[in-house]
């Protein structure tokens, strides 16, 4: 059976609270029955612009990108985990995405949880992308800007349904998008001599990042509950959701 991912923005109603996930998770989530891999971060940014900014920040917001062995072991930790169980009793706002990938490229800390990716599935077009990159803190500056330069470009494409960024550079920062289509999401990432391809020629010939993992992924679901005032696109976000429960409902 394929690898099934999970993407998850959880507004925690406290710092403390949010602080006592983490280590919630630090400490159980190895033990977690099906769950290959997990990363959570905090967004550092402005974020009513997805954390792509520098500005306002929501130190009480956690993103969490996992990998599980199958849509079975998803389910059951959201039904019966404690991690789950927070979002529900110690958040504002959270939202979780089901994932499915089906391309993975590179790696992350040498690990790469999202080995085994399954078909592309097509019954909605839309896709999701995941990178999670790591720089040197010699390089951490030239991070920082070739990021910020970003924020208009990726916020004003065509097609985006919503995107946000997390963590710190030196040991993760996560750029996670929902898109229309695949090609508008081709068209931001490779077409636009001024914006993402710029940033990938200026790392290839800079050398920026030490590493990073790459996926694509065929949502499934979206469920939960956003900020619309943090969360770029939200109205586009929400037709996503009906349109997937349309398509392809997931119990």
């Amino acid at each position: 059976m394929s690898v099934v991912a999970s993407a998850h923005v959880a507004d925690f109603e406290s710092l403390r609270a949010a602080w006592a996930w983490r280590r919630r998770l630090a400490v159980h989530g190895p033990r977690v029955p099906g769950l290959r891999w997990a990363k959570a971060m905090t967004t550092l940014g402005d974020a009513r612009k997805g954390g792509f900014a520098i500005g306002t920040t929501s130190p009480h917001r956690r993103f969490m990108i996992a990998a599980w062995e199958s849509l079975e072991a998803f389910e059951l930790f959201q039904a019966d985990s404690s991690l789950a169980v927070a979002w529900d009793a110690h958040c504002r706002h959270a939202w979780h995405a089901l994932l499915r990938p089906f391309t993975t490229r590179g790696s992350f800390h040498g690990e790469t949880p999202f080995d085994g990716c399954g078909p592309e599935l097509r019954a909605d077009r839309s896709v999701g992308v995941l990178t999670i990159g790591r720089c040197s803190w010699r390089r951490l500056s030239l991070f920082t800007r070739q990021g910020a330069a970003l924020t208009s470009s990726i916020l004003g494409s065509a097609g985006l349904i919503t995107a946000l960024t997390a963590g710190f550079p030196v040991t993760g920062n996560a750029t996670f998008s929902l898109w229309q289509q695949a090609e508008a999401m081709q068209h931001f990432a490779f077409c636009d001599a001024h914006g993402h391809r710029a940033v990938i020629e200026t790392d290839r010939r800079r050398r920026i990042l030490e590493e990073q993992i790459a996926v694509r992924f065929s949502p499934i679901a979206i469920r939960g509950t956003w900020d619309p005032l943090t969360t770029p696109n939200s109205v586009a976000l929400h037709a996503l959701a009906d349109r997937l429960w349309s398509v392809r409902p997931v119990a």
